[in-house]
């Protein structure tokens, strides 16, 4: 029995992106059709009784994407959260109620003395606290999420998130009621807008996070999240040893406490949503100057620690035009007959040679003849009759495979000097017509600037071996693989990834390739990396941007980290000589400190400048 389900994608941002997440969701047992809806983020699933949604979450997850199901006309109905944007606006306008409170009581403003902490300290308390409630509403699955996976021991920065705030409001609880109770003077001590402020800083992040182009960086994510894993109980140990020290020393439950959450408080990274989202944000807007469109973050990760460049032939080491140089006639049929026959099987198939062909045919003045039972065979050639006699046009593995020998032809192929062939024949070979493609005159270049980096090179190619074998000489490629089928390219490629990081440059689909990067107008829809101004220059400035992206990445987790260590040791009172502890105030102005130096360390990919490869 069929039925339709819906379900809510995070990140399904580019139409681009649509027929590759199709062609992996129909790979799930089960699944029968697919739609799309890009503005709303809604996938359609008609799926049978074989469909498991477990297995459906796992592809989906594994593709990149955040799944959840919609319930749609059920009695069950699903509380759906309001939107990040939203959730942000909302968080927005309450930081900025709760910000007012606290730069009043610093400066004295022009303000409305019911909520004055001098003259009303309870009110002033209860607001703040009344704020950051809703503002906790507002994210609550930060703590829906961060209980849950502390539960289940999976520690993530929700996890972080809903621990630090939890136990900052439970300490600024007991603050407003020794307020409530006479005692003024605490009214600095409250960490209500330390809360508000990390809340909105996550919820920031998740938003800039949306808008970076999907699979970024996996590796440093699932580090991020190692390092988090260890940081939660490392932190609450930290924190647990200060208040015991601070008990033991000053014998004051207030201070050994308010070192406790102080601790807490300045160690939620926060700033880590930032680490890598407006360097990638960034990074893809600096791209598209140079005519480098990244649709799928991966390729930047991938691309930064790359040893191996892989290339198809056609259409990126050349420039993709084919001319006919030559027709030769190995048969009693004339030049003109072979290029009729050519003509008409190559103006009912789809691939370089047919426009080749009939501009030199229409130059001659030949016409096709009609075809019947024509087919089609992908990188191998083209088979159909022609009164009432099959021939057969394509490379040598096309020919030979129909039993058509092939002997001292291979002389003239071997001294094309890089031409591509095309055989005819039918019971016997009856002819070849070579063709000519120009390199890009920036081909040996690239090559050797790869080279330069320590990239090894391998070029693949359907067209022979003599004349894989010449072109990869010709441009210094390292290794080269000729006469190959589709699933020829997509085993030399899984085998190249065993010991390689690979980047694999073509316009065709090849099912191996974890990255895929296109160019010009061949490109392939499904490309990962799209170079559309046809320079093959830009694949050194992706790989420098790349480098560059990681760097700065690696840059930004330092700065946070050495601001949580800073923090920290504030927290514990190291300044306690100096009369001077870890105030709500100062650990929000380090907050807002360290948040802002990393996105200035990440804008400053935005002055990326590539001056070495003339593009």
């Amino acid at each position: 029995m069929k039925k339709i389900l819906y379900y809510e994608i995070e990140g399904l941002f580019e139409e681009t992106f649509s027929n590759a997440v199709k062609e992996t969701v129909l790979k799930v047992e089960g699944v029968n059709e697919v739609s799309f809806n890009l503005p709303s983020n809604k996938i359609k699933l008609l799926i049978d009784e074989r469909f498991n949604e477990k297995v459906f979450f796992k592809v989906m997850t594994l593709s990149g994407f955040n799944v959840e199901k919609v319930f749609l006309n059920t009695s069950k109905k699903k509380f759906k959260s309001i939107s990040l944007p939203t959730q942000l606006a909302i968080l927005i306008i309450l930081l900025i109620l709760l910000l007012y409170l606290i730069i009043n009581e610093l400066f004295k403003l022009p303000f409305i003395s019911f909520f004055d902490s001098t003259i009303n300290p309870i009110n002033y308390a209860i607001t703040q606290m009344l704020i950051v409630v809703l503002m906790m509403v507002v994210g609550y699955k930060y703590y829906l999420d961060g209980f849950k996976n502390l539960i289940k021991f999976k520690l993530n920065i929700e996890t972080f998130v809903a621990l630090s705030t939890s136990i900052g409001f439970l300490y600024s609880l007991y603050i407003t009621i020794l307020i409530l109770i006479g005692n003024k003077e605490y009214t600095n001590k409250l960490y209500f807008i330390n809360i508000g402020m990390i809340l909105f800083f996550v919820t920031l992040g998740k938003c800039i996070e949306k808008k970076q182009p999907k699979n970024t960086f996996n590796e440093l994510k699932k580090t991020t999240d190692i390092i988090i894993g260890y940081c939660i109980p490392l932190v609450l140990f930290i924190a647990l040893i200060g208040f015991i020290f601070w008990i033991i020393f000053t014998k004051d439950f207030n201070i050994s406490l308010n070192v406790f959450v102080s601790v807490l408080v300045i160690s939620c990274p926060c700033a880590l949503n930032f680490t890598s989202s407006i360097s990638l944000i960034t990074i893809k807007k600096t791209a598209d100057k140079y005519d480098i469109s990244i649709f799928n973050g991966k390729a930047l990760e991938v691309a930064s620690k790359c040893d191996l460049v892989v290339f198809e032939k056609t259409g990126i080491i050349t420039k993709g035009k084919l001319s006919l140089k030559e027709i030769i006639t190995t048969s009693n049929y004339l030049e003109y007959e072979l290029l009729q026959i050519a003509l008409s099987l190559e103006l009912n198939s789809d691939n370089l040679f047919k426009e080749a062909i009939k501009t030199y045919a229409q130059n001659l003045n030949i016409k096709e003849r009609e075809v019947v039972n024509f087919k089609y065979y992908p990188n191998l050639g083209l088979k159909g009759e022609i009164n009432k006699k099959v021939y057969f046009i394509g490379n040598e593995k096309w020919i030979t495979t129909n039993n058509i020998k092939v002997a001292q032809e291979r002389n003239i192929v071997k001294k094309g000097k890089g031409k591509t062939y095309l055989y005819i024949g039918s019971d016997v070979l009856l002819g070849l017509i070579s063709f000519t493609d120009e390199l890009r005159e920036e081909t040996k270049e690239v090559i050797k600037k790869l080279h330069d980096l320590n990239i090894k090179t391998v070029l693949l190619s359907s067209d022979n071996e003599a004349t894989v074998s010449y072109i990869a000489s010709d441009v210094g490629i390292d290794k080269y693989y000729g006469s190959l089928l589709k699933e020829d390219k997509e085993n030399i490629i899984k085998k190249l990834k065993e010991n390689h990081t690979v980047l694999i440059v073509s316009n065709s689909k090849l099912s191996e390739t974890d990255v895929l990067i296109s160019i010009g107008s061949g490109a392939n829809v499904n490309s990962d990396v799209l170079i559309s101004n046809n320079n093959l220059k830009a694949l050194l400035t992706l790989i420098s941007l790349s480098e560059k992206t990681h760097k700065n990445i690696k840059e930004n987790f330092f700065l946070v980290f050495f601001y949580h260590l800073i923090g920290i040791i504030l927290a514990l009172g190291a300044l306690f000589s100096f009369n001077i502890l870890l105030t709500p105030i100062l650990s929000l102005l380090l907050m807002i400190f360290s948040n802002i130096v990393v996105i200035l360390n990440s804008l400053k990919l935005k002055f990326f400048k590539q001056k070495n490869y003339g593009i």
